[in-house]
């Protein structure tokens, strides 16, 4: 089910919103990171040992920039063929550790009926995420939210579209206002870096106390709304749509 046909009202988009994964519609429980890990020994040949993503702050960070960091640490570079060869092992990764038993990742509170309910509105959902665009469909589809969004290209903004968060979210928003050319635009995250990257757009954003920043963090970053969660469901909605 993509975006475009889980609406339910047909009127113009009046709001295009951009909502952030980790931290904010769930959690995965370290899964990515260490799927990541594996996934880059193999392909850039490094010892069983190394642990590649070591160091690297995860936050509000694209993976495209994350890989190209460890690709530059070990005298490498991350360009179109080693991505080809990177992401089909990562997601596969991805996917087998978030089913394993032990994972105890979560959807966050309020998540699903909000989503249920912005269905119904004049809006587009889509996603501004530094996943790249398939593992960010693993982790949704984990958690059966993946048809709410657009899984296509233009389906959102996502890690591979740049190494930063303002870039990422440029390039996707070139693709989305095609989509929805009039409307508001809403950058929906947990952490400062999401915040800025919404800044960054002319966005506006609301942020989400669920996360990887610290709270007086946030505040300081100067969001247009700071929510705890969104288990308020009201308190939601005016939030994204106010």
């Amino acid at each position: 089910m993509t975006a475009a046909a889980s609406r339910t009202d047909e009127r113009p988009p009046t709001h295009l919103l951009l909502f952030d994964i980790d931290g904010t519609l769930l959690r995965s429980a370290g899964a990515g990171r260490a799927a990541m890990d594996i996934a880059a020994r193999e392909i850039f040949g490094l010892d069983e040992g190394i642990q590649p993503t070591i160091g690297i702050d995860f936050a509000g960070a694209s993976d495209l920039g994350v890989l190209r960091d460890i690709a530059a640490r070990h005298g490498q570079g991350y360009g179109e063929a080693e991505h080809a060869r990177f992401l089909p092992r990562f997601a596969a990764e991805l996917r087998a550790r978030m089913r394993m038993p032990t994972h105890n990742g979560e959807l966050l509170p309020g998540v699903r009926p909000l989503l249920d309910r912005l269905r119904e509105e004049a809006v587009v959902l889509a996603l501004g995420t530094g996943n790249f665009r398939a593992t960010a469909f693993v982790k949704l589809a984990h958690f059966d939210i993946h048809g709410y969004f657009d899984a296509s290209e233009g389906g959102g903004c996502f890690g591979e579209d740049g190494p930063s968060r303002p870039e990422f979210l440029r390039v996707g928003l070139e693709r989305l206002r095609q989509r929805a050319p009039e409307a508001d635009v809403v950058v929906i995250g947990d952490t400062v870096l999401d915040v800025r990257g919404g800044r960054a757009v002319g966005a506006r954003v609301v942020a989400v106390d669920t996360g990887y920043s610290e709270r007086a963090d946030l505040i300081a970053a100067g969001p247009d709304v700071l929510l705890d969660d969104l288990s308020d469901l009201d308190a939601s909605l005016r939030a994204l749509l106010g």
